[in-house]
């Protein structure tokens, strides 16, 4: 290698240093004065609140999620419509054992039939919540998630907004029990505040972070809500598409939530034939944990049919 290519690989080193640095300082730059701006003010009168809670048959910590919500600091009124499969005893249980245990709570427990599967999707156990839903703000938490005490201020002092379609957070992901959670949390924590939060001061956010988001009943409602979102994947993408056509902003908030995506270990499934039985492991998927469901036609092999986390 002569010396004219050993300099020009030293510069583009240096460039690229500088570069990279550069781009850091700037984000850090972002960041800083994000959570440091002044936020909106607080409305002449806080508007009621509908917190809508899909309880899927995850293996997170749904008691504490749950008791999280109980303890939200909100000056105006806030119900809480807690939404679970029928065939669901164990979150049943949790969820009425936290209502019984919280009477200043104002909580209920809704519960929903399976809609063409096992378990009743996401989408259909919101559309049951929302036939109950009355507040003037809706706000959609996922049953992973864990909230601050001030949440529901800080969504709510965003979403009043005339120009605010939906407001949302950010997401700190706290699962590091088996690798693949430290890996999807190292990755995330490691990522997600440098990427959100400084493209905000470069474009407006184009879509929603769905673990958890709040809106106006008006709004919602103006966009047509959750119809045709039966079967989507990717609900949260198509409602904020749906407000940037009403000619709404989707505002990103300094809002900081724990999200925890636990990773059971892979369940045995028992097949039963015959002469005898075969177990063999069946891999699980963190994203739609309750298409996790082994499904059997007798009931000589019921013990097929349980929720993965309990076979």
């Amino acid at each position: 290698m002569n010396k004219l290519t050993q300099s020009l690989i030293d510069r583009t080193a240096w460039v690229l240093t500088v570069v990279f640095a550069l781009d850091r300082l700037l984000k850090l730059a972002a960041i800083v004065h994000f959570f440091r701006r002044p936020r909106p003010g607080a409305p002449p009168s806080w508007p009621a609140i509908t917190l809508l809670c899909p309880i899927s048959r995850s293996p997170n910590d749904l008691r504490r999620a749950l008791r999280a919500r109980a303890e939200l600091e909100y000056p105006g009124p806030l119900t809480c419509l807690l939404i679970c499969d029928t065939g669901d005893l164990v979150s049943q249980a949790v969820c009425r054992e936290l209502i019984a245990a919280n009477p200043d709570w104002q909580a209920r427990l809704l519960l929903t039939r399976p809609d063409g599967g096992v378990v009743a999707s996401k989408i259909a156990k919101l559309q049951v919540g929302l036939e109950h839903a009355a507040g003037d703000l809706f706000c959609f938490v996922d049953d992973d998630v864990t909230l601050p005490a001030n949440a529901m201020q800080i969504l709510a002092t965003y979403a009043v907004q005339p120009d605010v379609g939906a407001a949302f957070g950010l997401a700190h992901y706290t699962a590091w029990t088996s690798l693949a959670e430290s890996l999807m949390s190292g990755f995330v924590n490691t990522n997600a505040l440098f990427s959100y939060v400084p493209i905000s001061y470069l474009v407006e956010p184009f879509t929603i972070t769905g673990h958890c988001f709040m809106l106006r009943r008006e709004v919602f409602r103006a966009v047509g809500g959750l119809d045709g979102m039966a079967g989507r994947i990717d609900d949260d993408h198509e409602l904020a598409r749906r407000l940037h056509r009403h000619g709404l902003r989707n505002r990103q908030t300094p809002l900081i939530y724990a999200v925890e995506i636990a990773s059971p270990p892979w369940p045995t499934t028992t097949i039963r034939s015959g002469a005898g039985s075969l177990s063999r492991a069946r891999p699980w998927c963190p994203f739609f944990p309750d298409a996790n469901v082994a499904r059997c036609s007798s009931a000589a092999s019921a013990r097929c049919c349980r929720p993965y986390w309990q076979l």
